[in-house]
């Protein structure tokens, strides 16, 4: 007996585990339900948090690590089984599941739970979520700007590429006199050799006329993705040498514009293989000195040519006949050189004027002046000749201004918008060239406007919408006509070529005596200096000075060099209207700053050690107080609060600002911009006596402010009522602590202010129930220019509704952007009572994650994107007669509830499995298992004979996609793809006999269809005339195409499988299931 009973038990053990796993199933299904939805939260939260992390790194231009999107993947793939699965779990609450059912479910929960466990496990141990981008030298290719097709360039290209692509020689040159072209060839070089894979890695940068081996160290190490260590310049070419040396990958180091010998060992460039260098310098002198192996001379245009890129840039008006003789003549003066042919073109653009023509040709064949630098002469006259016919003084104001910054750097619009209104009284060529503007705003358009007009001459270059740039053939002749005209010293070459402040000897001191500008760039490491006196400029009224800024390998790069500043200098300056000081360790400023009292605009820009700023309190003229990076100021001073003409305040960075003393803000009545960003964020909300911080109620006082950028640490303090200027057109209100708010009890963002001018809201990182001010019973305008809300960014799960009527017709009638991410309890957009006079501009919604929503109706809308709504069951609920006019693609994915877009156009189908749907010309419909029809019979015809791309997938219960009056409606159905519909037994579904459907239906995808059986499976003769490749993937059960006779005359290739089918007749049956192939030239790869 024993020797069956020994057996029997190990029977028994062997199926007691799986028995009861089994009967857990059964057994324990709601506690299996309820481990499942606790997982499924505890999972959701892990990816929100990651997701804001990976967006954050994203935004830094980091890479994320494959393992961090492998997991997202996987979440990505369990939530969508767990969207899946919701109907069943709320079918099973209500009882309404068999036996069998509530046994594959809590199956289904088990191992989904498991899963969910892993991936939380997994969270934990993902460490670090991304890594540094490449380096910009392994960066892809960026399209140039504007360029002109000329034949003898394109041909000098080629040379230059064909050089490159034997690597036969290190070093190349490309010479030419100033304005022929040759950073613009070097551009369109290293683009080129990127787009071909020339090199695996390619660094431009440029040395011009004043060499700072330090900043051209620093730029190639940024380009290269290295970390510079040590600040000597030879220490520096050590670290790059190294770096170059050690390299496995091929490189192109591009130097441009040299204007002397340049040795490339102190620099950090070795000679070595696989380092191919390429020059241009306008002094072939310099190719000879350095051993080049190969040089190409740019030359002028032809006659030819250059007349074309003359027309291209004046227009049609050169071919008038009245000014066609003229228009020839000048492109004779401009003597082939693609600069002045482009400025002067750009001068006389659409001029129509004869006397304007013959006027630009004379002064063209005017002398050059005798004491122009002998490069300059070819292109004074045309150059000046542009700045002449400026006919903006603003305009020609702003372009003297840009000479003063460095050579080839960005200048800030910005900046230029400060320094113009510093000089807004400034008496320039015997008129104040800014009189009239009032606001800081009407300068910055004025600013805006003068800058677009200079770019639209080549007068400056474009380098983004925020900054500018001049050619540097350009500034230098900008100098001199600075000089010329008494704006800047004429005894300097150039501005920021002194070096060494301590004891400036100027010469010349009665023809400095109308001086007006001056600006100094120091370009060396180290040093201390000393601004004394000044006795020669008694008529300064800009005063631009700057020092080398720090290493590159720290993201803040503080000052290096110390600047200390005498008393008697503001003794000698007192018209100063402008002072900006940039990257200087400026320990105080004397008490003999209060003299200057006509200063307009005061700047510190990274001015490390300036922690005192309580005498700029004495500058009761100033009017913009602008602090950025200046790390050692603790306090905005109640001296400050004296500064009643204030219009703009502007705290950047100043990272250990912690207090701004109690009224100051309130005091400054006149401010028209506030920032305080990365600075003071610890706002009381009311004036609570001496000693405590500014109010955050002291914003009401501010009645002029049109921009307002501040972070409010306490986040509860955004539910108290602050009422903002009805000026306000712009803002930036952070709330709690950078990135996700944490913790905290306030839930209501109220932003109390008049809404008529906002044109852009955008609201990120913020706790919100509500969105709306809810101030008034009645009815009221709001948003009227508002053109785009963002709410991409809000991490709500309590959010109920954006905003709450009554309102005015005239309300949101400029939106044409919704962005919304994530909202859970999300009811409505507006309130439903809104109407139909509405939202009549809005182009685009996005609305993903969200669990219940009804909005309202958008006739101008163009793309409607909806993803993971679950609770989503009408789009525009309880209105009647809505249509979708402009609706050309729609996008519908994972939102069961769904039935209808316009509920109340078609009546009475809550009980209808149907889905009404309406778009013009391309459909997305991503899983519904609840519908049986896609299809409801009461959608408009015109729906059908619109669509040319339609996605249907994961629809589970659909035995058909269209009806035979359908499918004959699909005239412009140009791509069909079906997939992962479970129960679909066939695509088209009918009874009739008929030759042509689908006439120009070019795609067909059938993927993973398990049930079906034919594409259409009654007897026919049917004709797809445009149809070109066709895919069946995974339909084990199809049988045939169709019934009958199938031809399809164009079709290039079939794909079953992972088969090609390289042989068929021209019967589509025959190909896929009649085994006689015919031979097929087209083939094509997996889709």
């Amino acid at each position: 007996m024993a020797e069956f009973v020994g057996p029997a038990i190990e029977v028994v053990k062997c199926i007691a585990e799986p028995i009861k796993r089994q009967f857990n199933s059964l057994c324990c299904f709601n506690t299996n339900i309820q481990n499942l939805e606790k997982e499924a939260k505890i999972l959701d939260n892990d990816k929100v948090g990651m997701d804001e992390q990976v967006a954050a790194a994203r935004r830094n231009n980091k890479v994320i690590v494959p393992r961090v999107e492998t997991w997202l993947d996987g979440v990505n793939e369990i939530q969508a089984e767990m969207n899946a699965i919701e109907p069943e779990i709320r079918n099973m609450k209500s009882g309404c599941l068999a036996i069998k059912s509530r046994f594959s479910l809590s199956r289904k929960a088990t191992k989904m739970t498991q899963t969910m466990k892993k991936l939380q496990d997994d969270y934990g141990k993902l460490g670090e979520i991304c890594r540094p981008a490449p380096p910009a030298a392994m960066a892809p290719s960026i399209p140039l700007g504007q360029t002109y097709e000329l034949e003898s360039r394109k041909h000098f290209e080629e040379g230059i590429m064909a050089s490159l692509r034997e690597k036969k020689e290190r070093m190349m040159g490309i010479g030419g006199m100033g304005g022929v072209g040759k950073t613009t060839m070097a551009k369109n070089i290293m683009r080129r050799a990127r787009e071909d894979g020339l090199f695996d890695e390619i660094v431009m940068v440029v040395v011009s006329q004043l060499v700072d081996m330090s900043r051209i160290q620093k730029e190639m190490a940024e380009l290269l993705g290295l970390e510079l260590k040590v600040e000597g310049v030879f220490a520096r070419a050590h670290e790059l040498r190294t770096r170059l040396m050690n390299s496995t990958k091929s490189i192109l180091i591009i130097l441009d514009d040299l204007w002397e010998n340049l040795n490339l060992e102190d620099l950090g460039i070795h000679d070595q293989k696989d380092c191919t260098i390429l020059l241009t310098s306008r002094n072939a002198d310099v190719f000879g000195a350095m051993n080049i192996e190969k040089t190409f001379q740019m030359i002028n245009l032809k006659d030819e040519e250059a007349w074309s890129l003359f027309k291209e840039k004046v227009g049609a008006c050169a071919d008038d006949p009245d000014l066609f003789s003229t228009a020839q003549k000048i492109v004779q003066e401009c003597d082939g050189l693609p600069l002045a042919l482009v400025v002067v073109g750009g001068a006389l653009k659409d001029e129509a004027n004869k006397a304007i023509w013959e006027s630009a040709l004379n002064d063209l064949k005017k002398n050059k002046p005798e004491d122009i630098q002998d490069f300059l002469k070819k292109v004074y006259n045309p150059l000046k000749l542009s700045y002449d016919l400026l006919e903006s003084y603003p305009a020609k104001l702003i372009f003297l201004m840009c000479c003063l910054f460095p050579e080839d750097q960005n200048i800030s619009i910005s900046d230029l918008s400060l320094y113009a209104w510093g000089l807004r009284k400034f008496d320039a060529w015997g008129l104040c060239v800014f009189e009239g503007i009032k606001s800081l705003r009407d300068m910055r358009n004025k600013v805006q406007a003068s800058v677009k007009n200079l770019k639209s001459r080549s007068l400056l270059l474009d380098d983004g919408h925020w900054y500018t740039k001049m050619h540097d053939i350009v500034r230098d002749v900008g100098i001199f006509i600075a000089k010329k005209e008494g704006f800047i010293d004429p005894n300097l070459n150039c501005p920021g070529e002194e070096s060494n402040y301590n004891n400036l000897n100027w010469p010349g001191e009665e023809s400095n005596y109308n001086v007006t500008w001056i600006s100094l760039f120091h370009q060396q490491h180290a040093h201390k200096f000393t601004l004394a006196g000044w006795s020669v400029f008694p008529n300064l009224r800009f005063f631009l000075i700057q020092g080398p800024p720090g290493p590159p390998h720290s993201e803040y790069r503080e000052a290096t060099a110390e600047l200390s500043v005498c008393d008697n200098f503001f003794e000698s300056v007192v018209k100063l209207h402008v002072l900006s000081i940039h990257y200087y360790k400026l320990r105080s400023l004397p008490h003999t700053i209060k003299l200057l009292e006509n200063i307009q605009t005061l700047i510190f820009y990274r001015c490390d050690s300036l922690e005192d700023i309580s005498a700029v309190g004495q500058l009761t003229s100033l009017e913009i107080l602008y602090c950025e990076d200046c790390l050692l100021i603790k306090e905005l001073p109640v001296e400050i609060g004296r500064l009643n003409k204030l219009k703009l305040l502007h705290i950047w960075s100043c990272h250990n600002l912690r207090r701004i003393a109690a009224g100051v803000i309130s005091s400054l009545t006149t401010l028209e911009e506030l920032t305080l960003l990365r600075s003071f964020t610890k706002w009381e909300w009311r004036v609570s006596g001496e000693g405590k911080n500014a109010a955050l109620c002291e914003i009401n006082s501010l009645s002029n402010l049109t921009s307002l950028k501040i972070q409010i640490l306490d986040a509860s303090l955004a539910n108290e009522q602050i009422h903002f200027s009805s000026n306000l057109v712009e803002f930036y209100i952070e709330i709690g602590k950078a990135g996700r708010i944490r913790g905290g009890h306030g839930r209501d963002l109220r932003l109390w202010l008049e809404k008529e001018r906002l044109k852009a809201l955008v609201v990120r990182n913020s706790k919100l129930t509500r969105s709306s001010d809810g101030r008034s019973s009645g009815t009221t305008t709001s948003f009227p220019l508002l053109e785009v809300l963002d709410l991409s960014k809000v991490d709500i799960n309590s959010l109920v509704e954006i905003y709450k009527g009554p309102i005015s017709s005239e309300s949101f009638n400029n939106l044409y952007s919704i962005y919304i991410y994530r909202w859970r309890s999300l009811r409505s957009l507006f309130s439903w009572a809104m109407g139909n006079n509405y939202l009549l501009r809005l182009k685009n919604l996005s609305i993903k994650h969200s669990h219940d929503h009804r909005p309202v109706p958008f006739p101008e809308l163009e793309y409607l994107s909806l993803s993971n709504l679950p609770r989503l069951t009408n789009l525009c609920k309880g209105i009647d007669n809505i249509e979708f006019p402009a609706l050309t693609r729609m996008e519908i994915v994972q939102c069961p509830k769904l039935k209808s877009l316009v509920s109340g156009a078609i009546e009475d189908h809550d009980d209808d499995d149907s889905l009404h749907l309406i778009c013009k010309t391309k459909a997305e419909i991503d899983g519904y298992d609840s519908i049986s029809s896609l299809w409801c019979d009461k959608i408009p015809i015109d729906f059908f004979t619109r669509l040319v791309d339609l996605t249907v997938c994961n629809c589970g219960n659909i035995k058909s996609l269209f009806s035979l009056s359908i499918a004959r409606n699909l005239f412009n159905l140009g791509e069909l793809t079906i997939e992962s519909c479970g129960e679909m037994v066939k695509v088209i579904e009918g009874e009739d006999v008929e030759r042509s459907l689908f006439i120009k239906l070019k795609v067909l995808r059938l993927k993973k269809l398990p049930k079906l059986k034919a594409f259409c499976d009654w007897r026919c003769v049917l004709e797809l005339a445009s149809l070109e490749k066709v895919y069946i993937l995974e339909c084990s059960e199809m049988e045939r195409f169709s019934s009958g006779s199938l031809t399809t005359p164009n079709l290039e290739g079939i794909r079953v499988d992972s088969e090609d089918i390289s042989d068929y007749t021209k019967d589509l049956n025959d190909a896929l299931f009649g085994g006689n192939f015919f031979h097929l030239e087209i083939l094509f790869g997996s889709d």
